[in-house]
Order: C-alpha cells, then sequence, then structure tokens
C-alpha cells in the first residue's frame, strides 16, 4: 500500500524555532503573561488578562486561554491596566486551567 501523504514530518510553530535559534524566552516570543510572587503576599501578572471572577478569598484571571485561579484571604487588586494586574493579600495557592 503506498503512502499518500507528502509531508511527513510534524510541523514546529514559528516561535519555538526562533527561540532556539535565538535564546529569546519563549514565554516572551508567544505573549504569554509573565507571573511574579514576591513574599506570597503581592502577585503580579504582565501581558494581556481580565478578570473573571473575584472575592476576599478567590481571584480568577484569564490570559491566553488560561484561567488562572488564586487563592488565600484579602486579597485585592491594586492595579490593572492592558499591561498588568497587581493583587496582594495572603496568597496560599496558584493554579493554571486550560
Amino acid at each position: 500500500m503506498k503512502n499518500y501523504r507528502k509531508n511527513t514530518k510534524q510541523s514546529i510553530p514559528v516561535s519555538v524555532c526562533v527561540s532556539s535559534k535565538t535564546g529569546i524566552p519563549l514565554d516572551t516570543l508567544g505573549g504569554y503573561p509573565q507571573i511574579t510572587v514576591r513574599y506570597g503576599r503581592e502577585l503580579t501578572i504582565e501581558g494581556s488578562c481580565r478578570i473573571t471572577e473575584y472575592s476576599p478569598e478567590v481571584l480568577k484571571i484569564l490570559c491566553k486561554g488560561i484561567v488562572i485561579s488564586v487563592t488565600g484571604k484579602n486579597i485585592c487588586v491594586r492595579l490593572m491596566d492592558e499591561l498588568a494586574l497587581v493583587a496582594n493579600g495572603e496568597i496560599n495557592s496558584i493554579s493554571f486551567e486550560e
């Protein structure tokens, strides 16, 4: 039986190729959010995102199709604009869902 497939190689995303050749981190090229946690008290997410759920115990943020869930106590969004989101409070856990 003949194989009629023209291209049997798996495709590699352009961002992966550029990252491997230039050394630029993949998350920077892909536009993925940069997440920083300081002392379990401050969370910074750099990148375009929006809040889907907000209470003093739970904060859910949608970034590039990934839901970032933050749980803790006295969570307060201190800053949110098109470049970043900054929240503070007692952060107990961070989870990711697709």
